[in-house]
């Protein structure tokens, strides 16, 4: 008997109440270790993100400290010679002769 009210508790009613309490719980759980894999993955994508600018940051910072002549393989001589050719093609007056002289030095 329910002391407060002098009725007897209705078990059926209690039994599917407790029921329905446990399916909640078992939800519930499900959610949170959803939750948790979630912010793991937003984790690591950020850990990966980071890396990956961290990278390139490094990247920029060694090519900054290369020469052109480091980054094109080319020596400074090959350098100015090519870029006088570009420069006499530019203008017009790159011929055959021009070029095979160019190319003999």
């Amino acid at each position: 008997m329910d002391h407060a009210n002098g009725h007897a508790p209705n078990w059926k009613v209690l039994s599917e109440i407790q029921l329905q309490i446990g399916r909640l719980q078992v939800i519930s759980e499900r959610n949170d270790q959803s939750i948790n894999d979630l912010r793991w993955e937003v984790r690591a994508a950020r850990q990966e993100w980071s890396t990956s600018i961290v990278r390139a940051h490094e990247r920029i910072d060694s090519h900054k400290r290369r020469s052109i002549p480091e980054l094109t393989g080319m020596s400074v001589k090959e350098l100015l010679t090519y870029a006088i050719l570009v420069i006499l093609a530019i203008n017009g007056t790159l011929n055959g002769e021009t070029l095979a002289a160019w190319l003999t030095k």
